[in-house]
């Protein structure tokens, strides 16, 4: 199209086309100058709008327009040597220049247009980029932290675990990244329980939906971000939790860290996760745990009751400490966060004490959210929010007023209100509990222990394992257990030892004691073919 307005431009002047119609110019067009029709500045402008426009406006790519450097010229020759010699702009040399000079406007057009492409092309590629690497951002770094802690997403070689972290955790004794278990915005949630289903997948607890259901009129107990149901597992009677906020972002903000702390805690005073039902298309979890069968501390030692001997509540003191000293030894450490009496499930019979909720649990790490919990049994400087990284102390000074309660049976702080316990916490002040007057035969330790437990400062609070230590030095009634685990008692309450030192005494023992078993030699089945044709030969 270019080349038909070019001829169409150069048809235009005077002289050129009076020639080429067989006129006479001056009969053709009598009015005109000799200098106007015999110039050809008029026609070389023109091509130059001309090709201005074509490159500026029109969206064409200039690789497919490569032939216009070098037929434009060629026209202009071509209409412009036949032309008698002398006439418009001279001889031919003249002529030649102007085909030169209208060569180069072409190919300025052409390198111009050819650069804006190249700023066009390398915009939109990076714009492009810039897109995939948003896109596949979360998958990378994904991958990246699960690389650094041998996670199901990583393509390293597994290499072996150390005997102390394989022991203490099935699958990792470390936190999964916190792109996963982290909080997620609406737009980002399904890919985010997507990929925590890979990863419940791989680590073995994920729970399909078909395979759980709960009974709503069955509520076990209820929080503040959800409730607690009896429900079924493969036939199996579970507690199945289920989170109550309206909307998927506030259901998933309630239970990441639970789920993240839950999936690898493994201990006998610590409620069993079985699972978690992920269902990423209805932004839905549901978390599958231990159906404790018996009351919560609370109501176990409140009311007119009989309330159970100080043997047994001691037995519950030590395995609510034995929980909290295997909390602190993960790595990085878990906080509750919530201890208190009716976050203690007491097992009917054995009365083995075992912890529940984990919705407020953090990690002792400063990527962790601040602590909070129930007023009247919370640290002091997590009413004053005046400690930012969750600590261990915190749970200390729980325990604290727990054994307040279990020793008493009065709750702490009854006669203060919640603004007066907020503002004694923030004036640095613990309120002393009242503690009866009647000295028991184990009262003096236990409120000893429970006051070092409280102390203003949380560096001077005592740890899990000296209050571990100090309760199995108690008096002997006070650690006595229940009748019916008079031998459980006394094996407790010898003195501790290593693993290594039980193993080698129970081999000596062993190499002491006749073999009652009949020993069972393996033959490979070469050796097995090799006797069975000498049998054979035997009896021919």
């Amino acid at each position: 199209m270019v080349s038909i307005w070019t001829v169409c431009l150069l048809l235009a002047q005077s002289y050129r086309a009076s020639f080429f119609t067989g006129d006479d110019w001056r009969t053709a067009f009598p009015r005109e100058e000799t200098s106007a029709v015999m110039s050809e500045a008029g026609s070389v402008a023109n091509a130059s709008l001309l090709l201005i426009g074509f490159y500026v406006l029109l969206p064409i790519r200039c690789s497919s327009h490569v032939y216009i450097l070098f037929i434009l010229p060629t026209i202009y020759l071509a209409l412009t040597l036949p032309l008698p010699s002398g006439t418009l702009e001279g001889g031919t040399t003249r002529r030649l220049q102007l085909t030169l000079r209208l060569f180069a406007i072409v190919a300025l057009g052409f390198v111009g247009r050819a650069h804006l492409e190249t700023l066009q092309r390398c915009e939109f590629l990076r714009t492009n980029r810039i897109s995939r690497d948003l896109t596949k951002e979360r998958v990378l770094r994904f991958k990246a932290e699960h690389e650094a802690e041998g996670g199901p997403l990583s393509t390293k070689p597994k290499s072996p675990q150390p005997p102390q972290s394989s022991a203490r955790d099935g699958q990792s004794s470390y936190a999964l990244s916190s792109m996963v278990f982290g909080l997620a915005s609406p737009d980002k949630l399904e890919t985010q329980l997507e990929v925590m289903h890979v990863i419940a997948t791989s680590e073995n607890w994920a729970i399909h939906d078909e395979e759980v259901v709960f009974f709503p009129g069955q509520k076990l107990g209820k929080g503040a971000f959800g409730a607690v149901f009896r429900g079924c597992y493969l036939h199996t009677s579970v507690a199945v939790k289920v989170f109550r906020s309206p909307t998927a972002v506030g259901r998933f903000y309630s239970l990441t860290d639970e789920l993240r702390n839950m999936r690898c805690l493994r201990h006998p005073n610590i409620v069993s996760f079985f699972g978690a039902c992920i269902i990423p298309e209805a932004c839905e979890v549901v978390l599958v745990e231990e159906l404790v069968d018996g009351p919560s501390l609370d109501r176990l030692l409140s009311g007119p009751r009989s309330c159970p001997s100080i043997g047994i509540r001691h037995h519950i003191m030590l395995g609510i400490c034995s929980a909290m000293r295997y909390l602190f030894l993960q790595k990085p450490a878990i906080v509750h966060g919530d201890l208190k009496p009716s976050n203690v499930v007491v097992e009917r019979g054995s009365f083995t004490p075992k912890l529940v909720d984990f919705g407020l649990s953090r990690r002792a790490n400063s990527s962790s959210r601040a602590l909070s919990g129930t007023l009247r049994w919370m640290a002091p400087e997590v009413v004053a929010e005046t400690e930012g990284i969750p600590a261990c102390s915190a749970d200390i000074f729980s325990f604290g007023r727990i054994m307040f309660f279990v020793v008493t049976r009065r709750v702490p702080l009854e006669g203060l209100t919640r603004n007066q316990v907020v503002e004694l916490a923030k004036e640095g002040i613990v309120p002393d509990l009242s503690w009866p007057e009647v000295i028991g035969p184990v009262q003096v330790d236990a409120e000893r222990l429970s006051r070092g437990c409280m102390a203003a400062v949380p560096s001077v609070r005592p740890s899990a394992k000296d209050l571990l230590q100090e309760l199995l030095r108690l008096s002997e009634g006070f650690r006595s257990f229940p009748a019916d685990d008079s031998d459980a008692a006394g094996a407790m309450h010898q003195s501790p030892t290593c693993l290594k030192t039980c193993l080698a005494e129970f081999r000596q023992a062993s190499q002491s004691e006749p073999c009652t078993c009949t020993a069972t030699t393996y033959t490979s089945p070469a050796d097995t073919a090799i006797a069975a044709e000498k049998l054979g030969n035997e009896a021919v």
